[in-house]
């Protein structure tokens, strides 16, 4: 360990005293920005930084593991949203189910609101029982 210790040591002394020679070294620090960015460049370079990508959002749009951090998800994404964060909207779950009570006197912000509610993740189904303040909640007409 001592041995890997001291070559790495000695490896970082030997690279800062070549980029930093008062001679050459500004010359060799330009050359070595110009590899740089033609690796980043590189087809591979974009390859991997869009499979990062792509791995990064799998992990990050988990299903949530409980209908409590489902409720939080909707609640953070959709109802915490500028267009949506007026509202004062009761939100559920059960097994993915989501349903969403409270008055939205606006049609097609309602509809935007339940469009929006089943597009996040973990969502399989969305009740809306959003109503007009004029009018009786769905679920309580006869």
């Amino acid at each position: 360990m001592r041995k890997l210790t001291f070559a790495l040591g000695a490896a970082t002394g030997a690279a800062i005293m070549y980029l930093l020679d008062p001679n050459n070294g500004e010359t060799r620090r330009r050359d070595a920005q110009q590899r740089a960015r033609e690796l980043a460049d590189s087809p591979q370079a974009q390859k991997l930084a869009g499979q990062a990508i792509e791995a990064t959002r799998s992990v990050t749009e988990t299903a949530p593991g409980s209908d409590r951090e489902l409720v939080d998800k909707v609640r953070t994404e959709v109802l915490g949203r500028d267009d949506f964060s007026d509202l004062v909207i009761n939100v559920d779950a059960h097994e993915g189910s989501v349903s969403l009570r409270g008055t939205v006197d606006d049609a097609d912000r309602r509809d935007r609101l339940v469009n929006e509610v089943s597009n996040v993740t973990g969502v399989d189904a969305v009740a809306s029982y959003l109503h007009a303040s004029d009018q009786p909640a769905p679920n309580m007409t006869s």
